[in-house]
């Protein structure tokens, strides 16, 4: 059997063929799935890769933020196993929580439905196999309804065996680089000496208040935001995607925040607004060095909260 070549895609490196091959992790190409973290798939970039070149196992690093699952909530045919490396994340199965700890081995057997959900306050990072004999056949399995994977975020409103339909509402996966911190043993700078932005939403007396912060200890050059979707605010007249305070921040300092309206809460609510919010922040360090987060905020939490109006002083 001869070595497979390994290309470098322009986002690392990938297999270019079939035969044995050695890959770095840090080093191979990765996708972003928004709404579902990120993947380093080892064996099989499409179907048709996995069902012609890998047919057997299927292999996968993962790595996911808090509430981010990794798919929607099925069962297979074939058994799946997975192992957390590093961080936290909740386990639903058979309807019921599990909370998984670094160093937690699943074992999935066929037909066990199942999903794993990025849970704690930092990333989770897994290690995903599964067996492929029934990949291609009618009867691989199905996305089943459950209510538990459904409050998660992780299940679907009607059974399907069709994963176009299962994922649906999630945007295109698209390649990326690998990013620094996303494995254990990456070297992980102090906070002190690097910008670190974040896109926050805060609920004061009855309002949704947009926030770009820098909670790092070093300033942030060239910080733009970008929604996963369409985001309307002020009474639904402006797209707030298109606020120069989103598109592109010059300068900000260690420390400081700069705030805009986004909407009245109830106000947002009626309209019908997303309530799922995700968005990318990326910025520089004044050396260059890039930056990037990901934010995700549910503000369906808000919908019920009471609050006590506060009174502005008369002028």
């Amino acid at each position: 059997m001869p070595e497979a070549p390994l290309e470098d895609t322009g986002h690392g490196l990938a297999p270019a063929g079939d035969g044995w091959f050695v890959v770095n992790a840090r080093e191979a190409r990765w996708r972003h799935r928004p709404g579902r973290g990120d993947s380093l798939p080892f064996t099989g970039w499409t179907d048709e890769e996995c069902e012609t070149r890998y047919p057997q196992l299927g292999v996968q690093l993962v790595v996911l933020g808090p509430g981010e699952p990794i798919g929607m909530y099925h069962w297979e045919a074939d058994q799946e196993g997975f192992l957390v490396l590093a961080g936290e994340a909740l386990l639903i199965v058979e309807g019921e929580e599990r909370r998984l700890r670094e160093w937690d081995y699943v074992h999935s057997p066929a037909g066990t439905p199942h999903m794993i959900v990025g849970a704690g306050s930092g990333p989770c990072t897994l290690l995903a196999v599964g067996s492929r004999e029934h990949m291609a056949e009618e009867g691989w399995g199905a996305y089943v309804v459950d209510e538990t994977a459904l409050r998660h975020g992780a299940g679907v409103e009607e059974e399907t065996p069709h994963a176009a339909v299962a994922y649906a509402r999630f945007a295109d996966t698209e390649p990326t680089r690998y990013r620094e911190g996303w494995l254990p043993g990456d070297p992980r700078p102090a906070a002190a000496g690097r910008p670190d932005v974040i896109l926050d939403v805060l609920f004061e007396d009855g309002l949704f208040i947009l926030a770009v912060a820098n909670i790092g200890g070093a300033a942030a050059v060239d910080v733009t935001c970008a929604f996963a979707g369409p985001v309307r605010g002020l009474a639904g007249t402006v797209d707030m995607a298109e606020l120069p305070l989103l598109r592109r921040i010059a300068f900000l300092a260690p420390g400081r925040e700069i705030r805009t309206l986004l909407d009245d809460a109830a106000a947002y609510f009626a309209r019908g607004e997303p309530v799922e919010l995700e968005a990318t922040v990326a910025w520089r360090d004044r050396e260059g060095q890039p930056g990037e987060a990901r934010i995700r905020h549910d503000l369906s939490i808000y919908r019920d909260v009471a609050y006590v109006p506060q009174r502005r002083a008369s002028r």
